[in-house]
C-alpha cells in the first residue's frame, strides 16, 4: 500500500496531511503515524467519493475506528482547503445531491487543521 511505503517519510518530514483519492469514498484521520494515532504523524483525507454513483462502493475491510474523525460511503462530495495563517487551514467538505446541476451544495463537516509541530494556540472558530 502507499501509505505502507510512504509514511516514514510523512513522519520524518514532518508532513501535516496528506491528500489523496482513489478508495471512491470518503474518510478523515486523526494525525496517524505507524497505524497509531500519533501526535508525530499526518492527518489523512480520503476524498475519493466524487463522481460516483452513491451507495455502490463498501468498504473493503473495517476501519479502526480510534484513529479516524470522519467516514462516509454514502454521499457525493468535494473538499476546500483555506489557508488561514503559516499554522491553521481550514477543511470543508461539501455533499452534492445526484440530482444537483448547479455548482455548490451542502456544507457536510469543516474542521480546523493545526500544524502539529509550529501551532501553541487554536486559531478561534
Amino acid at each position: 500500500m502507499m501509505k505502507d511505503a510512504m509514511e516514514p517519510l510523512f513522519v520524518e518530514y514532518r508532513v501535516n496531511v496528506v491528500f489523496s483519492g482513489h478508495a471512491h469514498a470518503f474518510s478523515r484521520s486523526r494525525n496517524v503515524a505507524m497505524g497509531e494515532a500519533s501526535r508525530s504523524g499526518p492527518i489523512y483525507i480520503i476524498a475519493g467519493d466524487s463522481g460516483r454513483k452513491p451507495r455502490t462502493v463498501k468498504y473493503q475491510s473495517p476501519l479502526p475506528g480510534d484513529w479516524l474523525e470522519s467516514i462516509d460511503n454514502e454521499h457525493n462530495s468535494y473538499g476546500t482547503v483555506q489557508l488561514m495563517n503559516a499554522t491553521h487551514a481550514r477543511w470543508r467538505r461539501i455533499v452534492s445531491s445526484a440530482n444537483e446541476t448547479e455548482t455548490g451544495g451542502i456544507l457536510w463537516e469543516e474542521a480546523m487543521i493545526a500544524n502539529q509541530y509550529y501551532a501553541t494556540t487554536p486559531l478561534p472558530s
